[in-house]
């Protein structure tokens, strides 16, 4: 849990290498969908000064704008958004932390990058769907593989376009 929640929500998600986009086999989905509920449950967004503060703000109105048009887009195309922490929404382009379920490789927040706080996450039943999906992008500024079998580890990563 450590390694998404830094690589996605360290720097409210504004990090080039970033983790953008999560791909989990059908068998481990739920699972890690709830243990990500209760993760993000109470964290804190606001003052990146505040040493409370688990998300700190974007870094323009015009960066906030665009997430938010990549999250509509999301919702209109049937995926579920899931926001989490608190905020009282006073300080500026601030968001909180969330969560894409049900994502399709038609939205906006699989085909772009998303520069901030967000997380789609996608499942695949085959490695090969995996790939091919992670592939179907015009980025490919890096990739993350976390698993227990070291060969089917090498095998994706000499096929990930990263």
């Amino acid at each position: 849990m450590e390694m998404i929640s830094y690589s996605r929500w360290w720097n409210a998600g504004q990090i080039c290498d970033g983790l953008k986009r999560l791909f989990v086999h059908n068998s481990r989905y739920e699972e890690l969908i709830n243990t990500l509920k209760k993760y993000l449950q109470d964290k804190k967004v606001g003052d990146p000064l505040d040493p409370d503060t688990h998300v700190g703000c974007l870094v323009s109105q015009n960066q906030l704008d665009l997430v938010q048009g990549q999250l509509q887009d999301a919702k209109k195309q049937g995926a579920e958004l899931i926001e989490f922490g608190q905020y009282d929404g006073t300080l500026g382009p601030f968001l909180k932390p969330t969560l894409v379920l049900n994502p399709t490789r038609k939205m906006l927040v699989m085909r772009e990058e998303v520069f901030a706080p967000v997380l789609p996450i996608m499942k695949y039943e085959t490695i090969d769907e995996a790939i091919e999906i992670a592939n179907d992008t015009e980025y490919g500024l890096g990739g993350y593989l976390r698993g227990e079998n070291k060969k089917e580890l090498s095998y994706v990563s000499s096929k990930l376009k990263t």
